[in-house]
């Protein structure tokens, strides 16, 4: 069966003091119909410019994007196709915003914004658009909706314009969504409401999802598989429930040990050190300083990402 997106080795490079320098190093992932998978890893991992650059986000000198592949079911729209994924927002594929006071415009209503979405990329008249973003919005929770939907974004909340990102998202129903750290400005409460909706968009529409996030027991709770991305490169993929149980890469048991345990005496560990700076382009595993396992080969070779145990995982020396 053909995946709902397909994303073979896409390498994202910025413009530095020397040149340009490749943040998002060869990615490759699919997603299927109907599936959650989550992205995870710390800030300045790749994981936002990942999300734009499948989406065709970066242009000029915003970054330089490369890929042997980027496909929307048998459909080419990746940098190399003649018009890549600009006639398929909006309509096949979505993202949810990290940073919601940027994504919505604030000389429009928040109604205004997701009406005209609808009507240009499905044809729908004006109050047929009215009723499906006022749909949307009630499903997501807002229990006034048609109060958000004349509001502009500058009145409504960090979280309420969260919820409203979401919201455009769940209206449009696209075959694959990305929703980049889709409840970080949200309570646990309403981070409930939404996440339910992102499952509903997944079983109902069979929307595949590409959740990234810091929240590793958000994953546990809705993904089937996961991903751990360190310094512009997966070091390791695996279904949640193997790498939750059994983490092969040390970066991924780091992350793990990071998370607090609610009435567990295992203390939380964090990680020494910091994700390396875009000019510390290193030859070998980008993770080797970092890493208590490093052998010699680690500083001198860069590991391949290579079926082990069932999962993927790129290290020369692994738990």
């Amino acid at each position: 069966m053909t995946a709902a997106l397909s994303v073979h080795e896409i390498s994202v490079s910025l413009p530095g003091p020397g040149g340009l320098i490749r943040v998002v190093d060869r990615v490759s992932l699919n997603l299927e119909r109907g599936e959650m998978v989550g992205l995870a890893g710390e800030s300045g991992c790749g994981k936002s410019m990942l999300a734009l650059a499948i989406m065709g986000l970066l242009r000029g000198d915003k970054g330089h994007v490369e890929a042997k592949s980027v496909a929307l079911g048998h459909h080419e729209a990746g940098p190399s196709s003649s018009h890549g994924m600009v006639g398929h927002r909006g309509k096949r594929i979505a993202m949810v915003f990290q940073e919601p006071t940027t994504a919505l415009d604030p000389v429009f209503t928040v109604g205004w914004q997701i009406s005209a979405v609808l009507r240009r990329r499905f044809n729908l008249d004006r109050a047929a658009a009215r009723d499906r973003t006022l749909e949307a919005l009630s499903d997501i929770g807002f229990s006034d909706a048609t109060d958000v939907y004349r509001a502009y974004p500058h009145q409504l909340s960090g979280g309420m314009r969260q919820l409203v990102m979401i919201a455009m998202a769940t209206a449009i129903r696209p075959e694959v969504l990305i929703a980049d750290e889709p409840t970080t400005a949200l309570d646990v409460t309403t981070q409930q409401q939404a996440m339910a909706q992102l499952r509903a968009l997944q079983r109902d529409a069979g929307t595949a999802v590409l959740l990234i996030t810091h929240d590793i027991g958000l994953i546990a709770g809705s993904c089937s598989r996961i991903m751990i991305m360190y310094s512009g490169q997966i070091v390791e993929s695996a279904r949640y429930e193997t790498l939750f149980q059994k983490p092969l890469h040390p970066y991924s048991a780091g992350l793990l040990a990071a998370v607090p345990r609610i009435g567990s005496a295992t203390p939380v560990n964090g990680m020494a050190g910091h994700v390396a700076r875009l000019t510390e382009q290193r030859v070998g595993c980008r993770f080797a300083e970092r890493c208590a396992r490093a052998i010699p080969v680690c500083r001198e070779t860069r590991p391949t990402l290579l079926d082990r145990e069932g999962r993927m995982i790129a290290c020369h020396h692994p738990l």
